[in-house]
């Protein structure tokens, strides 16, 4: 595949894969004639839903860290670079298009190289323990270049190494994190893609000259808007769309005896 199209991770468990289903859901609605792709360890389960993914590809998922939020975030790391499209735009499964206005991001990909929103301490406990500025991860758009290629094999070489020194070392010792964070608040922090790519990307870094630019709060609204978005909400990103697990089987037509 060429062009543009939204892309989802969905690994580690099934609810995952059905709420990507139920956001992609979401982006058919809105934009009925965009394609959309998925990654995930569970794809015979995927390519049950021609209607709502168009390409499915299969990926080893992480078994390196002790939960699988932990484990689900570092996948997204590293399979970014795996999207099928030119032009992407890549959303985490908690999320709802609301608007068929959030493709123009992917307009503003003729200029820019990157497009995310910045979080706040009211909306990020990463952004809240971290104290400095950083970009929510849950909505990228990207294009394929040689600055975006080197930055996603970087985030993944760095969060790699985060992410270890978080699950490794009792009270990790780190210099650019904020002086009194407990140990646990340190451990979980650094086990955090947000942090991972706020030390090579953010509205205050950039590391590798990526040409980036930051979209307003719609493309990527951290509140529940209910049954009707608010004007300007074009995307949705909120807790309030994770899916209890044992919705998971029946959001993906499974039989019960295959709901694994």
């Amino acid at each position: 595949m060429e062009g543009r199209g939204v892309l989802y991770v969905a690994t580690q468990n099934l609810r995952s894969l059905a709420e990507a289903a139920l956001s992609a859901e979401s982006v058919r609605r809105n934009a009925p004639g965009l394609p959309v792709a998925i990654l995930t360890d569970r794809p015979a389960v995927a390519a049950r839903r021609p209607d709502l993914f168009d390409a499915v590809g299969e990926i080893r998922p992480s078994g390196a860290y002790d939960s699988e939020w932990r484990r689900g975030i570092f996948d997204k790391c590293v399979h970014l670079a795996s999207s099928p499209f030119e032009r992407t735009l890549y959303l985490d499964t908690d999320t709802r298009a609301l608007s068929p206005d959030f493709i123009e991001g992917f307009r503003h990909l003729e200029r820019a190289e990157m497009l995310l929103t910045a979080c706040t301490p009211e909306n990020s406990r990463s952004c809240r323990l971290y104290g400095r500025a950083m970009y929510n991860t849950g909505v990228v758009f990207y294009r394929r270049t040689e600055r975006v290629r080197r930055l996603l094999a970087r985030w993944v070489e760095l969060s790699q190494q985060l992410f270890d020194l978080g699950r490794d070392a009792e009270d990790p010792v780190v210099d650019f994190l904020p002086a009194g964070l407990s140990a646990g608040r340190k451990r979980w922090l650094l086990q955090t893609d947000q942090l991972s790519l706020a030390r090579l990307l953010s509205p205050d870094v950039n590391e590798l000259g990526v040409a980036v630019e930051t979209l307003p709060d719609g493309f990527n609204h951290r509140a529940y808007p209910g049954n009707s978005a608010p004007d300007g909400v074009l995307i949705a990103h909120c807790l309030e769309y994770k899916l209890a697990p044992e919705r998971a089987a029946g959001v993906l037509g499974l039989p019960p005896g295959e709901a694994s």
